[in-house]
Parts: C-alpha cells; structure tokens; sequence
C-alpha cells in the first residue's frame, strides 16, 4: 500500500499520509499518547481500556474513533485526522487500488436516533441525544446528525460500556442526509461508494478501502487491517502548473 496521497483541495495542496512504525516520530506519537491516556484515566480503568483497544503500539496497526479523538490532541499544529471532507478530496487523486485491504477511522461519528439497538452503546447514545436536542438539532434515521471535535471526558458510571462520556461543547454537528438509512451509496465527490449504513443509534464513519464508507457500530473495536491517517498542508494555491510533486513533509 502507497503509504502517502498528494492531493489539490479547495485552498492548498495537502498530504495524506499513514502512520508507519519505521518513522521514528510516527512511534514516537502513538507511544505518547498512550501514556497521556494512561496518565489522564488511570491504567486500570474502563476508558483506558476501551480507548487503545485494538491499537498496536508496536506495529502502529489499527484504527477507531477513541483513540483517534486522543491522538489527534498530540498532533502538531496544522495537523488533523482526515475528515469524510478530506477523503472526499484524497479519493480523486488515489491510485488504483491504493487503498485495499486498508480502513481507517475518522474522528466523526453519526447520531440518527435517541436509543441504540446496540447495547454497548447505549447509555452513550442516551446522553449525546440529550444534549444534541438541547443545542436544538432534531435527528431521525433519514435525517442523521454528523458530530466533529468531540471531546472525550472520564466517566465514573458504572453503567457506561466506555467508560466515557463525549463533550459535544463547541462540537461542528450537521444533519447529513447522505447517511439516511434509505441511501445504499453516498457521493464523494466525482465518484460514488457503496454506504453501509448501521443499525438505529450512534455510530462511527470507517472508510473501507477506496470502495465503500460504513458505519461501525462499536466506538472502540479495530483489527490488524486499521491504518491511522493524518493529513496536513504542504502548499498554498494557486500554482504556477498544475504539477504534484512529491514533498519532503509528505515522506
């Protein structure tokens, strides 16, 4: 797999790129925030646990929603985890099955109802509809909620799956009605991918591969197939060609 994507977006040229474990400051990152989340919920606390899961510290594999809100707090500034925006404009300057057997999470998730039939989600799902209804957004299955920049808090509960509650203050929420559970695909641009829309709740947004864009049910859950991306940018517009070139910032 291409390890970094070099793309035009509305104001610069950016670089895509995902983390490696042969790039010292890659490890160096991913090792740090695990130990600022050790330091922040206590080692043998259910948030700890439920937000490094399925992240290898040693190979830099995998990908999902908690751990991704927690690192991109460690990134430098100028620095973000790609947003469904980002990917939207990556994927027209992707090569040709650059992206297989690969997924990776963004830090967004959808709220398109006020219960979740997933039981993990449940107490989770509870709160974030309080407080989504409170800022005045409705939400319904054909009319989702996006939520960016959420923000994680410990939770003493004992009847939280995470172990957490998100602090949606000062949060972008937006009705999207391309994640309507009566849509099968969602445009992206130039192209269409397949949408694999969840269950009745909350939800993550993965991108699979360069085909398809799913909602996960479980917040915390990756696999060995999760590649942490960050995207940064390289280039202000406009150019003088319309040229590319590889950048020493994108390596």
């Amino acid at each position: 797999m291409e390890n970094r994507i070099i793309f035009l977006g509305s104001d610069g040229k950016y670089c895509l790129r995902f983390l490696s474990p042969e790039k010292r400051d890659d490890r160096e990152l991913v090792w740090q925030t695990f130990a600022r989340i050790k330091e922040k919920y206590g080692l043998y606390s259910t948030a700890y646990s439920s937000i490094i899961r399925g992240i290898d510290k040693r190979t830099l594999r995998g990908s999902q929603f908690l751990f991704e809100l927690e690192l991109e707090s460690n990134l430098q500034k100028g620095q973000r985890i790609p947003r469904l925006k980002d990917w939207k404009d990556a994927f027209l300057y992707m090569g040709r099955g650059q992206m297989i057997g690969v997924y990776s999470s963004t830090p967004q998730i959808i709220l398109n109802y006020p219960e979740d039939e997933f039981k993990k989600n449940f107490y989770l799902t509870r709160d974030l509809a309080r407080k989504v209804a409170s800022l005045g957004y409705e939400i319904s299955p054909n009319n989702p909620a996006i939520i960016t920049g959420a923000k994680i808090e410990k939770l003493s509960s004992a009847n939280d799956s995470y172990g957490i509650s998100l602090n949606i203050n000062g949060a972008q929420i937006e009705n999207d009605r391309r994640f309507s559970e009566e849509h099968e695909d969602i445009n992206m641009g130039i192209t269409k991918k397949i949408l694999f829309t969840g269950s009745h709740g909350l939800r993550g947004i993965d991108i699979f591969g360069q085909r398809y864009i799913a909602e996960k049910s479980d917040l915390s859950y990756s696999n060995e197939r999760g590649r942490i991306a960050v995207i940064e940018k390289i280039g202000e517009l406009p150019y003088s060609s319309g040229k590319l070139d590889w950048n020493p910032l994108c390596s």
